[in-house]
């Protein structure tokens, strides 16, 4: 069974960014994260955190990142993404467990992705090819640099890439 959960974010200049509503980091379970991409790609990377999460306990998250232009306000998008309802259909037909599905809304997505994820949270992303060029991958990269624990499923070869991540520990048990 899925449960869905919206939050917003808003950017604050002073302070960074703000979060509009839902609960805490602080106040969730330890959990492993997928971030979705793309149906195909996100049902590879919960199958590669499903071995992550055997191992180590921990619940998993599905996060959805909506993107809201600047006219529209955050807390109430003129439309919903198509994405929301592919999540919660691989969250219902997870066998691991009762899995959530975050939907977070944001300006950017890098933002909105460094307010729902606690850096020493493992993500799951599933990607298409290796290249430096597709999004993914570099959203990946970004998370890297800023300290995030990132695993980004190679969607063609359907394996782990862990470049560059340190500590690398958390992910020794594949």
């Amino acid at each position: 069974m899925a449960m869905v959960s919206r939050v917003g974010f808003e950017r604050n200049d002073s302070t960074g960014p703000e979060m509009l509503g839902g609960e805490s980091t602080a106040d969730r379970p330890p959990e492993a994260t997928v971030l979705f991409t793309s149906k195909d790609a996100t049902q590879i990377a919960i199958a590669q955190a499903a071995r992550w999460i055997k191992r180590n306990g921990a619940s998993l998250r599905i996060l959805v990142m909506q993107v809201v232009p600047f006219p529209e306000m955050l807390d109430h998008p003129t439309r919903l993404d198509p994405d929301i309802r592919c999540a919660k259909e691989l969250a219902e037909e997870s066998t691991i467990g009762e899995v959530a599905v975050a939907v977070y809304l944001c300006r950017k997505v890098i933002e909105g992705v460094k307010c729902a994820i606690d850096r020493q949270t493992p993500v799951f992303m599933g990607a298409k090819g290796h290249s430096w060029w597709t999004g993914e991958w570099r959203l990946a990269r970004k998370l890297q640099n800023c300290g995030y624990l990132v695993c980004c499923v190679d969607v063609q070869k359907r394996r782990a890439r862990l470049r560059n991540i340190s500590p690398c520990s958390i992910f020794s048990t594949f």
